[in-house]
């Protein structure tokens, strides 16, 4: 399963900061049945527009979307204490315990933390909660060191942290490792340092899951959306098998569709065959 994290419920898209100021439901619950019935697996959430609106804006958001729709959420907050907070909402919510293994009926993570790093104090706020709600975490190559500057890097940080995950008890499938994407507009090495960082931890590590922020790679750069498609088929084929992303965007999820039948992740190429069918294809 290619799991896809919907990104667009993010306090920092002027038109969720508006709705969320204004408490708009409707322009929510719409935003997410759109991304959902676009084929996103977890929907992620931010609430962040400032720091002390943050924790009230997060259980609006859960309040508003959780009876809209039947997925998961991965919740993003630099704050700990409102991830915990969210997390507990979340289960309060659902009226279940968070599962055993999990994960939800379908395979996905039941509720994604996003995120814990290497660093210290991130390490020490966040790791309780994932242990305590049997979380799916987003792991991102980031220690006190400060932001890597190629792929050993990336590589050594994201081993070290991934390898310290599975020992304070968070199983390999629940880990959703982040090389960290850097504007190629910034550096145009920057594609091949995160190729070669995720094909490392890939074979390394072949029971995590490869997560990005895929539209961070184009920051800066005219069309976009061509450089988004082409960087996430090449991810594909370097071992990626999740990525945060616009599921609304019908060419980028064409062209993850092809990506995966060539991967030979989409047996007898079923998925691709129902999307054409169903008209899901934008070629």
């Amino acid at each position: 399963m290619f799991i896809t994290i919907g990104e667009r419920i993010n306090a920092t898209r002027k038109n969720i900061r508006e709705a969320i100021a204004a408490r708009d439901a409707e322009a929510i619950r719409n935003e997410a049945i759109r991304q959902s019935e676009a084929g996103a697996t977890i929907l992620d959430i931010n609430g962040g527009t400032r720091p002390e609106e943050e924790l009230e804006n997060l259980g609006w958001l859960i309040d508003t979307i959780a009876p809209a729709i039947n997925k998961p959420f991965c919740v993003d907050s630099a704050n700990p204490e409102n991830l915990s907070f969210a997390a507990g909402k979340i289960v309060e919510l659902s009226g279940i315990k968070p599962p055993e293994s999990g994960m939800d009926a379908d395979g996905a993570p039941w509720l994604t933390i996003n995120s814990i790093s290497a660093e210290k104090e991130r390490y020490d706020g966040v790791l309780p909660i994932v242990i305590k709600y049997r979380a799916s975490v987003v792991a991102l190559s980031l220690d006190d060191s400060g932001m890597p500057q190629d792929a050993e890097q990336r590589i050594t940080v994201g081993r070290g942290l991934i390898k310290r995950l599975i020992s304070d008890g968070v199983p390999e499938e629940r880990i959703f490792a982040d090389p960290l994407i850097m504007p190629v507009a910034l550096n145009t090495d920057a594609g091949a340092h995160i190729f070669r960082t995720v094909r490392t931890l890939r074979e390394e590590f072949p029971g995590i899951h490869l997560t990005c922020g895929l539209t961070n790679s184009s920051h800066g750069l005219p069309a976009r959306t061509l450089l988004n498609r082409t960087f996430l088929v090449m991810m594909v084929a370097n071992g990626l098998d999740s990525a945060i992303l616009d599921t609304t965007d019908r060419q980028l999820m064409a062209a993850l569709k092809a990506a995966l039948v060539f991967a030979g992740r989409d047996p007898y190429c079923a998925d691709f065959i129902s999307a054409f069918r169903n008209k899901l294809l934008d070629v």
